[in-house]
Formats: C-alpha cells, structure tokens, sequence
C-alpha cells in the first residue's frame, strides 16, 4: 500500500512538472490558403494599416497597428506591432516560418514621460538583409504633437540548414524607437502632424543615389496653423555610420539650403468629422534605377483657380548631403472625375534596376454626401529619363472597375528574359463590410486573393512586396480581415513564376 501511494505521488509530481505543450510556428509555402498572423493584444479590436517588406533573402517583416488599451485607469489608444517570417529552401520547396507570437514595435505607454501616446501606421522597407520600420508616435492629449521613430532590425543569416533569426534594435526601451525627426528642428524633437502628419512615405537609399547600404529616406507632413495647407519634410536616415544595431544619422533633405523643407503649400481642405471625407494626404517614395527620388501625393480644393483633385508626381535629383533638386513634376488626373478627390497614390516597380515603374491611387465623389460614391482607381505606368524627366508610358484601361479602392501596381519581374513581367492591380472591393474582398486585376480579368466568406467578414487594405530572385519569383500579399468581428492581418505567398 505505501508503495501504490509513493509511485502515485511520484506520478503526479512528474505531471506538475512536466512542460505544458507550447504553440508551434506555422510552415507556410506558397499557394497554401492566406494565413492569419498573431496579434501583440489578443483582445484588440482592430489591427490595421497591415505592410510587408521583402530582403534579399527572402524573409519578411510585416507590420502593422493594433487598437488596444494602456494605462491605469485603461485609456483607448493604438500600438505598433511587427512579425519576422524567415525562409529556406528544402528539397526544392520555399517555405515560411510563421512564429506563435508578434512583436510590440511602438509600445504607447513608454517614450513620452509615461503618458499614454499613439503609436500607429507603421511603414517598413528592405535595406539588403536588413530592415528598417518607420513609425509615428503620437500625443493623444494637449496639442497632439508627432514624433518620427525608427528601428533597425538585424537579420542573421543561418545559411540553408535553418531558418533566419531577426533582432528588433530600440532606443533605451524595448518598444521605443530611435527619434528621428529631431534633425528638422522642431521644439522638443515633435512637430505639429495633424491627421496627414501620421502618414509616412518611406523607401530604401541605394547605392545609385548614396554611398549607404542600410538607409532608407523618409517623407512626413507637418500641418502649420493654416488649415488645408501642408509642409512636407524629407530625411536620410543612415543605419550605416554606427550599425544598423545602434542609433542612426539622420540628414535633412530640403530643396535647398536655406530651405526647412521639400515642398511647402500641399492644400488638401480637411473635414475634421467625417473619416472618409477627410482627405488626408498621404506621401509616398521610390528611388528609380538612376538614382532619382519620385514623390507623390494627393491634393484636393473645394475652391479657387485649382479646383479639385490631383495626384502630384515629382521627379529629384540629389546634389549634396542637405539638397534635393526638382528635375520635374507631373500632374495626373481622372480624365472624366477631374473634381473628384484623388487619394492615396502607391508605387510599384521591379527590384532588378528596371527602368519602368507604375502608380495606382483611387478616386472618389468628396461631395460630403457622408459616402464616397461610386470609387473607381487608376494605373498608370512612367519611367524617368537620363535628364531626370519624368516620362508617361500610358495609363490602363480599367474598363468596368468600380466601387474599388486601395489601388496597389503591381510591376515586376516573373523571369530572367527582359520582357519577362508580372503586371496587375491589387485592390478591395467596396460594395458593404459583409462583402468586400482583396481581388487582382491583370487587364482581362479580376481574382479573388483572400478566402473571406462573404458572411460577417471582408477583406481589405491590401499591400505587397516581390521577392525576385530567378528562378523563383514571389509575391507576398498583407491585407486586414474581420474575424469575428475583429479585424485581423494575413497573408498570402503567390507563385507568379512565368
């Protein structure tokens, strides 16, 4: 009898001790169904602004917001989160390690003396094996002041045997990043952002336009007193002079040198009230194989000689380590919507030093009706010439394309012959939140990217990144799902191989 009891209890000390069985990662390759990515705040209701970037190496880092609460007493605030996915290749098969657990990239309870503050919308470029994650952090209370943060995230290289690892690099704090907009000269390194303010351009400085291989430029709006009239500032953050392990440098890049910006007078009229109305203006960058930074951006007018909506397409050169010159500018227009609001233009251009890029950007009637009515998108394709022209390649016909938005071009390479090219749009539908899907159109026709069921969920906001490295050509397709009625990110890994 007392040898039963004393196996028994050897029995259940060994259960107490015994490791629980943890969460395994997900091994995902592509064609397999979109996959649903975990979330910092399981109890959040909204994960957001979803972007991946692609390195050399093909891992991703995907980042994205998360509406969450922080504090005591709690306080509703967002958070900024991110996900490292490494690859290898087996047998002749890619594959993606999907961890069990996501990274707060922008926690809001740290970085301003311990009052809460808004970390949200996210940005993320490649720079080689690397990364860098752009973020804005955000004062919720008193004047609602920004702050420009940057993290450099060091990938090592485990050869074929194993997957990638990744370490997040902060400032003194896991969580906070490395200020980055104190080079501006804005009083205590914050400036007055407005709701345009947290929308960042960010892309990656090659070796064509600076001798730097972990930097990226960076483009942020300013709102001053003027209301509707914007200022946008245009940094180099170098990761290269200190390592992309600790603090950057970071390098004004005006229009000249007794200039405090780039571009000074972007009018987009805001109404503070209503989301869809409110015409943010949202900046977006690319560097063309030569060298030149491409700018875009979206205004709009209620009045005046300039009346409606545009997308504005600037072309400069680089002169120095402070001076960015305009070699040209374009304006683009809806050819029969010309009042409608044009908003938030993105770019899409090979990784293989190709000449040609594409821009996509969407359209809708800003009649402050409450809903823009009938959105539709357009695509176009440029390249820039030898004198840094910018040159139009022609637009697409997008036929019957309408109620769509979030227009993503898609340009890249699917083989190693030069006419070989992958060349779609990437956009949601916008028919009603129980309906909205994430579709890509390739001039004939339109599929459907994410598996959402039509019933209680949709799909939208998507983004992108190529991965081309011949013979295998990938692309990687981010986008929000409502999941329960939450909003969740996935992702999808497509074969697009000619």
């Amino acid at each position: 009898m007392i040898r039963s009891l004393l196996i028994l209890c050897a029995v259940s000390t060994f259960l107490l001790l015994a490791p629980m069985a943890s969460a395994q990662p997900t091994i995902v390759e592509p064609e397999d169904s979109p996959t649903q990515l975990p979330v910092v705040d399981s109890n959040s209701d909204n994960a957001d602004h979803v972007i991946v970037a692609v390195n050399d190496l093909g891992d991703m880092l995907i980042v994205w917001d998360e509406e969450t609460t922080a504090g005591s007493p709690p306080v509703a605030t967002v958070q900024a989160s991110a996900i490292f996915i490494p690859t290898k290749k087996v047998s002749g098969v890619q594959s993606w390690q999907v961890p069990t657990t996501a990274e707060l990239i922008g926690d809001p309870e740290e970085g301003n003396s311990g009052d809460i503050v808004k970390c949200e919308k996210p940005h993320v470029t490649a720079v080689g094996d690397n990364f860098i994650i752009a973020y804005p952090r955000i004062q919720t209370t008193g004047s609602n002041l920004t702050r420009i943060e940057t993290i450099g995230v060091e990938v090592t290289d485990n050869g074929s045997s194993s997957y990638n690892t990744a370490t997040f690099h902060y400032d003194t704090t896991d969580g906070v990043g490395y200020v980055v907009s104190t080079e501006e000269g804005f009083t205590n390194d914050w400036f007055q952002g407005g709701s345009s303010g947290n929308n960042l351009g960010l892309c990656h400085f090659t070796d064509g336009l600076l001798p730097d291989e972990d930097g990226a430029a960076i483009v942020f709006l300013e709102q001053p007193s003027t209301e509707g009239v914007y200022n946008l500032y245009s940094i180099y953050v170098d990761y290269d002079e200190n390592g992309i392990d600790d603090e950057p440098e970071v390098t004004e890049c005006d229009s000249g040198p007794n200039a405090e910006w780039l571009l000074s007078g972007i009018r987009s009229e805001e109404d503070q009230d209503d989301y869809d109305q409110s015409r943010r203006v949202a900046p977006r960058i690319i560097e063309d194989v030569n060298g030149y930074l491409v700018l875009a951006y979206g205004e709009w007018e209620e009045s005046g000689a300039s009346q409606g909506g545009r997308i504005m397409l600037r072309s400069y050169s680089f002169s120095g380590p402070s001076c960015l010159v305009l070699e040209d500018t374009m304006e683009l227009q809806n050819s029969t919507n010309t009042s409608w609001h044009h908003r938030r233009p993105v770019f899409g251009k090979t990784k293989d030093s190709s000449d040609n890029m594409s821009l996509g950007w969407a359209n809708f009637d800003d009649d402050h009706s409450g809903t823009p009515d009938a959105s539709v998108i357009d695509w176009m394709e440029f390249h820039i010439d030898s004198n840094g022209d910018l040159v139009d390649d022609g637009d697409y016909n997008l036929g019957s394309l309408s109620d769509v938005a979030h227009a993503r071009p898609v340009f890249a390479k699917n083989g190693s012959g030069s006419t070989e090219t992958f060349e779609v749009v990437i956009y949601n539908t916008v028919e009603s939140l129980t309906t909205d899907h994430v579709m890509y159109w390739d001039e004939t026709s339109s599929t459907q990217i994410d598996d959402s069921t039509g019933s209680g969920d949709h799909a939208t906001r998507p983004a992108y990144a190529v991965w081309e490295k011949d013979p295998d050509y990938f692309m990687v397709v981010v986008y929000d799902q409502l999941v329960s009625g939450e909003s969740r990110p996935y992702f999808i890994v497509m074969d697009i191989t000619n």
